[in-house]
C-alpha cells in the first residue's frame, strides 16, 4: 500500500466544494492504513461480547468500535474541519496576544480512539508550532496505537502527553485552550457526552474553544419498517440519500 498523504486528506476535507465519494474514497483509505500500521482494524463489534468498558456515566466504546466511528464520513468531515479551524483561530489569537494564556497553546483530544482521528492530520501539520498536545483515551491500546501512528508519521510523541483515564472523572493540573471530545454515539444513548462535557468545560481557558460547542437533537416519530427498507434499499448510496425521503413527525427538540 502507498503511503497516506494526510495532507491531501485534509486538503480534501477543508475544500467545502469537495464532493461526498471524494471525501468517502480518503476517508476509507485512511482507515485501511492505520488499520495495517496499528493492527486495531475498525469493526463494529456490535454483539453481546464485544470489549467494551462501562463506566459508571455510560459505555467506552472498544477501541475496534471507535475506530469504525471515522467512517461516519459527514460527522467526520465535519469535526476534522472544526479542529483544524479552531486551531489556525487559537494560533492567530497567540500572535496577537489575545489569549490570556502562555504564547504555548494546549490541546487536549478526550476518547482519541485508536486512530486520533480527528485530530491526526492536524497534529502533523501543526507540530512545529508552539502546542503541547494531550491524548486522552479509557482504553490503554488506543494510547498505544496513537503513539504508533504519530511516529509514523514523524511526529516526536515525546512532546505529547497521553492519558489513560476516564474522561468524565479526569482532573488535569493545566487547563487547556482547546478541548475536543466526541462521545456520541447513538445520540447519546450509550456514550457519556454530556457527563463528559460537564467535567471537562471547568478545564477550558476563558477564551479557549470545546468542541462540539453545541448539541442539538431532536424526538420524532418514525415509519421504522418504511426508513429500514429504504435504508437496504439505497445501501450502496447511502451516503447521498436525504432524509426528507422519510417520513417523520417532528414532536420536540431544539
Amino acid at each position: 500500500m502507498k503511503p497516506l498523504n494526510l495532507q491531501l486528506l485534509l486538503d480534501v476535507l477543508l475544500d467545502c466544494n469537495s464532493e461526498l465519494p471524494l471525501r468517502k474514497k480518503v476517508l476509507d483509505e485512511f482507515v485501511e492504513y492505520c488499520a495495517l500500521i496499528t493492527d486495531i482494524d475498525a469493526d463494529v463489534t456490535f454483539n453481546a461480547f464485544a470489549p467494551d468498558t462501562h463506566l459508571p456515566s455510560g459505555m467506552a466504546i472498544n477501541p475496534q468500535a471507535a475506530a469504525m466511528c471515522v467512517t461516519d464520513y459527514g460527522r467526520t468531515t465535519a469535526f476534522i474541519r472544526a479542529v483544524h479551524d479552531a486551531m489556525e483561530y487559537l494560533l492567530a489569537q497567540t500572535r496577537s496576544n489575545a489569549l490570556t494564556t502562555s504564547q504555548t497553546l494546549n490541546v487536549l483530544y478526550a476518547g482519541c480512539g485508536p486512530y486520533a482521528t480527528l485530530m491526526l492530520a492536524t497534529i502533523v501539520k501543526f507540530q512545529e508550532h508552539s502546542i503541547n498536545f494531550h491524548m486522552l483515551d479509557i482504553h490503554q491500546s488506543s494510547l498505544d496505537s496513537v503513539q504508533i501512528l504519530l511516529r509514523h508519521f514523524g511526529v516526536d510523541v515525546q512532546k505529547i502527553q497521553f492519558f489513560c483515564a476516564d474522561a468524565c472523572e479526569f482532573k488535569p493540573k493545566i487547563k487547556f485552550d482547546l478541548i475536543v471530545a466526541e462521545t456520541m454515539q447513538k445520540a447519546l444513548e450509550q456514550e457519556p457526552q454530556f457527563q463528559l462535557t460537564v467535567n471537562l468545560k471547568q478545564y477550558l481557558t476563558e477564551k479557549g474553544v470545546f468542541i462540539p460547542e453545541a448539541i442539538q437533537l431532536q424526538l420524532a416519530l418514525i415509519h421504522w419498517k418504511q426508513e429500514l427498507e429504504i435504508t437496504l434499499k439505497y445501501k450502496q448510496k447511502l451516503l447521498q440519500t436525504d432524509i426528507k425521503q422519510f417520513d417523520r413527525v417532528l414532536i420536540g427538540g431544539d
